[in-house]
Formats: C-alpha cells, structure tokens, sequence
C-alpha cells in the first residue's frame, strides 16, 4: 500500500491508496464529514444550501482536507511498512537460530549414531572375543576329560588284564599242583602195590614172596 500510495505501481495502485485512504482511513472520513457538514449548514443558513457555490466549497473543503490528511496517512503507512520489514528480520534471524540449532542437533545426532556404532561394534567384538575364549577353553575341558576318560579306562583294562592273567596263572598252578598231587598219589599207591606184592621189600628179597623186584 505505501509503494501505491508513492505511486511505484503505476495509476491502478495510486487509486487503490487513494481509495483505501478516502473509505478505510477513519479520522479522515470522520473529519471531512464534520467538514462539510458543517459547509453545508452554514450555507443552508444562509439560504444557499442547492448552489453550485456551495457545493465547489464542500468539494474545496474536503481535497483541502484530503491534502492536510493524506502526508500523515503515508507517514503512518510508512511506519507500518517500517513494523513489518522489522517482523520480516526477525523473522529471518529466527529462521537462521532454527537452522542454526537444526545443524547442531543433526550434528549431536550423528555424534550420538557414531559412538553408538563404535560402542555395538566394540560389545560385539569383546562378546565374539569372550564365546570364542569360552569355546576354547571347553574344547579344552572336553579333550582334557577325554583323556582323562581314557586314562581312566586304559588302567581299568591293565586291571582286569592282570587279574585276568593271574587268575589263569592261579588256574594253572592249581591244576599243575593237582597233577603233582595225583602223580604223587599214583606213585604212593604203586609202591604200596609192589610192596605187597614183593613181601615188603621192594628192591630185595624178603622172607616171603619170590624175593626183589630185581
């Protein structure tokens, strides 16, 4: 409105301030009404209120009131425009704080994922590290307790290897001891024989019988 008023946008916007002057402007309309108003009774008074000289005086009257008006309206319009490129500066610089506080927080944001990554990364390492460490030492264990086993199970059968042998061992010194008895039996019992059979004598002659062996 007050490039309108300045004439900037050609004759439709010096119109359209002039008009928004003359019908939205209160104190004008207010004062050219009391203005002419006040012409129109004192010519009335005067027994002229229809003449054309009292309208060229209301008409007079009011452009005069329009040019005492009219230099203010635009120091007001210029004011005003003064309040708005204000708002608009304002309103950049807080557009610029936003931007502003924008980029720091994306930046504090991709701070955060960073650390964040490098942290989930160091737990997995230090985890894979710890199950690999883990399964390390109970393959450990494992072999340890297999051997163990083997050990266990190797001396076991070394045990029952020995007794088995001594057992077989015993076996045959009995049944070697038995045939020794038997043997010694049987010897008992043939010289018993031929000393019957000899008189008593078994190698000379005696008092009865046919003599010696020999």
């Amino acid at each position: 409105m007050y490039s309108n008023a300045l004439g900037l946008n050609g004759a439709g916007g010096r119109d359209a301030a002039m008009a928004a002057f003359r019908d939205y402007n209160p104190g004008y309309r207010y004062a050219v009404d009391q203005a002419t108003d006040q012409a129109a009774r004192k010519a009335a008074a005067l027994g002229m209120a229809a003449s054309g000289n009292t309208l060229a005086a209301i008409s007079d009257r009011a452009g005069h009131m329009a040019d005492q008006n009219y230099g203010s309206w635009m120091d007001r319009l210029n004011g005003q425009q003064g309040l708005g490129m204000q708002a608009q500066q304002q309103i950049g610089q807080y557009a610029g704080q936003q931007a502003g506080i924008a980029q720091q927080t994306g930046s504090t944001l991709g701070s955060l994922a960073s650390s964040w990554g490098q942290n989930a990364a160091s737990l997995q390492s230090n985890l894979g590290s710890q199950i690999g460490g883990w399964q390390n030492q109970l393959g450990r264990d494992t072999n340890a307790s297999w051997m163990q086993r083997g050990t266990t199970l190797g001396a076991l059968q070394a045990q029952n290897a020995s007794a088995i042998a001594n057992n077989y061992q015993m076996g045959a010194q009995a049944t070697a001891a038995g045939a020794q008895n038997m043997f010694g039996a049987g010897m008992g019992l043939l010289g018993s024989g031929l000393k019957f059979a000899t008189g008593g004598n078994l190698f000379g002659g005696g008092s009865t019988g046919t003599g010696g062996l020999y």
